[in-house]
């Protein structure tokens, strides 16, 4: 017997069950060891993790070898500084890049333009904050209140000890309390990592994201495409405020995704997704 319209069969939804999780497997797959061609002709060719990963890590240190051959003589060793000290900003609750962890009482006017550098260079995508949710939202980006992720999330796990991707591999859901410590803090910030990654690889060059200083509203991304100003939450690793379903109600925002490990779902205008539909947001 068929079964009704909009009813699945439960083999159906055991394999659709079976698929999802596959899924998300995949996409902690991705995350370890990114989207650079060698590394990942490296891993699906042999499934050995550690070789994908010294390759991985001698592409990092040509990275850093490239910030000294081509960047201006007089910021080769800032810029460095810079890009090296994007794993601690990422480690950080808040996430905001901050001059003083590359070095101890630093200001923009110091490493602004190491930045611009590395921005130029593809090697970041920078992503600032909006006071307001309004359109054009370059109009109310504050300059000086950013966050910066690599433009390939695998050159971030490279910045990292290598027990910590086999760690992260076994981890639970996204959006759950990570369940070895050796994560702890980074777990937000490499998911949000792994998403910039995905949306610019999508084609966004412009992103932007909230977060109010007096509250835990935060969205950790918005993109601008036809229909108007879409806000993205990552729901990775912390309980928050329901931002999302109040950024919702602004009349300008005609829907929101919500990025976690759960499938697909439709709420009036929030749409659920698991991380790995990124590419197709």
């Amino acid at each position: 017997m068929e079964s009704r319209p909009g009813k699945e069969k439960p083999d159906d939804q055991r394999r659709a069950a079976g698929l999802h999780s596959r899924m998300l497997q995949y996409l902690k797959e991705y995350m370890v060891t990114g989207g650079m061609p060698e590394v990942v002709w490296t891993f699906m060719e042999s499934r050995d993790l550690q070789k994908a990963d010294e390759v991985q890590r001698q592409i990092y240190s040509d990275y850093i070898s490239n910030i000294a051959h081509y960047a201006p003589a007089d910021i080769k060793i800032r810029t460095e500084r810079c890009y090296r000290s994007i794993p601690l900003q990422l480690a950080k609750e808040n996430h905001k890049f901050q001059y003083k962890v590359v070095e101890k009482g630093s200001t923009a006017t110091k490493y602004e333009t190491c930045l611009d550098w590395l921005e130029k260079a593809y090697m970041i995508t920078s992503v600032h904050h909006v006071a307001t949710v309004g359109f054009p939202l370059n109009s109310f980006k504050e300059e000086d209140y950013f966050r910066v992720y690599p433009t390939d999330v695998g050159l971030l796990m490279a910045a990292y000890p290598y027990l910590l991707k086999g760690t992260l591999l076994q981890d639970g859901l996204m959006e759950e309390k990570p369940l070895n410590l050796m994560i702890g803090s980074a777990k937000g910030g490499l998911y949000e990592a792994l998403a910039a990654d995905m949306l610019r690889k999508r084609g966004y060059r412009e992103l932007y994201f909230l977060k109010d200083q007096k509250s835990t509203r935060e969205i950790e991304f918005f993109i601008t495409n036809e229909d108007g100003i879409i806000p993205v939450e990552i729901k990775a690793g912390r309980n928050k405020a329901n931002s999302l379903g109040r950024m919702l109600e602004n009349p300008l925002v005609p829907y929101g995704y919500k990025m976690s490990s759960k499938n697909v779902g439709v709420s009036g205008k929030r749409i659920t997704l698991p991380l790995y539909m990124m590419m197709f947001v």
